[in-house]
């Protein structure tokens, strides 16, 4: 199904057109797509730690509980991630982190790869949370989270993956096809001109129904304003490309036999996820605590379907 949805949307060109389709396709199949329980709740700090002089920006939901840290996909920032750990905030610290070159934090190591980046986010979270902390990642951000996961078992407790970039990188009709992946960006990869034309596009993101005051946070934390008054997208271009030729490429496969995963593992995956291809996850079954959940949404489901998201880690961690 995913499959069908990402090849339509390149046929038929305009994001508008797949924006509605996989909007009304989430509510109708869905589940859960759009709902929540209770009203948002904002992060009570946002700021930003320094590793070998990089930004890192993160926000931060207080709790007495062992902390959890979240990390985010292409494009995103760790708003994204807002309505879960508003959710979970309280029995647990949360805290959510920008990954370099996206959003407030600083410019993306010289080369993109998972080793760097996941390095760096991994110091970050020690400068906040300590040395032991649950780990979950959505998309690049469940990939990031997983390389973290085998390389530093003494830091992750338990490891929650969202609709994971795949550990082998793209399946065979994606690398053959890396259009199909650029097209999902295309909506938000354009400069804006005026805020009319911004929040009128980010209203029509499948990704964000709610349309309430935390889906326009989301929304405009991925872009800065420009000197003329419009917006453009904070990653650029040059980091979008090398994080769609590196990261998401590379293959962990030989990491994870080499050392594998040792805390248990929650594998979230929603109703249209972009992972499709059969036996993408082959390489995490052999984990002896491992975990596979179905989730209804969309691949944002994070945000698109809180209250499912936040039911699924509850119950895990």
């Amino acid at each position: 199904m995913g499959a069908l949805f990402l090849n339509y949307k390149l046929l038929a060109g305009g994001t508008d057109v797949y924006d509605r389709l996989l909007g009304g396709a989430a509510r109708t199949l869905g589940g859960g797509y759009g709902r929540q329980d209770r009203p948002p709740r904002f992060p009570s700090e946002s700021g930003a730690v320094f590793v070998s002089g990089r930004r890192i920006a993160y926000l931060r939901w207080p709790g007495k509980g062992d902390p959890l840290v979240l990390l985010h996909g292409v494009g995103d920032t760790a708003w994204i991630w807002a309505r879960v750990a508003g959710a979970l905030a309280g029995e647990r610290e949360v805290v959510a982190l920008t990954t370099p070159g996206h959003g407030e934090s600083g410019p993306a190591p010289p080369v993109w790869a998972l080793a760097p980046v996941a390095e760096a986010l991994a110091s970050a979270a020690r400068q906040l949370v300590g040395d032991r902390f649950h780990l979950g990642g959505h998309s690049l951000g469940g990939k990031l989270a997983l390389y973290l996961a085998a390389v530093t078992p003494e830091c992750v407790s338990s490891l929650t993956l969202a609709d994971p970039v795949a550990p082998a990188g793209f399946n065979p009709l994606l690398s053959t096809f890396p259009r199909l992946v650029e097209s999902a960006f295309a909506g938000e990869r354009r400069p804006f001109a005026t805020d009319e034309e911004f929040y009128a596009r980010g209203r029509a993101r499948f990704y964000l129904p709610h349309g309430d005051a935390l889906d326009r946070v989301i929304w405009e934390s991925k872009f800065e304003r420009v000197p003329s008054g419009g917006r453009r997208v904070r990653l650029s271009e040059e980091d979008f490309r090398a994080i769609l030729a590196g990261p998401i490429r590379e293959d962990i496969r030989p990491l994870l036999e080499a050392r594998p995963i040792e805390a248990p593992v929650l594998l979230l995956r929603p109703t249209f996820s972009l992972s499709f291809w059969p036996g993408e996850f082959v390489a995490l079954e052999g984990i002896v605590n491992f975990r596979s959940l179905r989730v209804s949404g969309d691949h944002a489901f994070i945000n698109s379907n809180p209250v499912a998201t936040e039911h699924a880690l509850r119950s895990f961690l």
